[in-house]
């Protein structure tokens, strides 16, 4: 019951992690996850976000595609053992860039 009284204060309370971009991250560093969700934004669509306990970031579109609710829900259980690692971008040609990204055991 205190779970769901702390979550509702914090939506009562506007209490939202701030965003971090994955490029802004630093190459190499350990994130470490507490938490992973799909959200729906008007801009971009259906979206996959990971959240550490300071930030939420938004993961690449690739993710989105590949990942139904149904598997976010079976990852929830054991993302709070990983860790996001930002590895640096890898350029496509034309002036374009992937953002490479790692999940590790935290």
């Amino acid at each position: 019951m205190d779970l769901l009284v702390n979550e509702l204060t914090s939506l009562g309370e506007c209490n939202w992690k701030p965003v971090l971009k994955i490029s802004d991250m630093q190459i190499g560093e350990k994130y470490k996850l507490c938490g992973i969700k799909a959200v729906q934004t008007h801009k971009y669509g259906r979206k996959i976000v990971v959240e550490t306990d300071t930030h939420s970031i938004f993961l690449p579109e690739r993710f989105s595609k590949a990942y139904s609710d149904a598997k976010i829900k079976e990852i929830v259980g054991s993302i709070n053992r990983m860790a996001l690692i930002f590895l640096g971008e890898v350029n496509i040609g034309k002036k374009n860039s992937l953002l490479k990204i790692s999940f590790t055991d935290a």
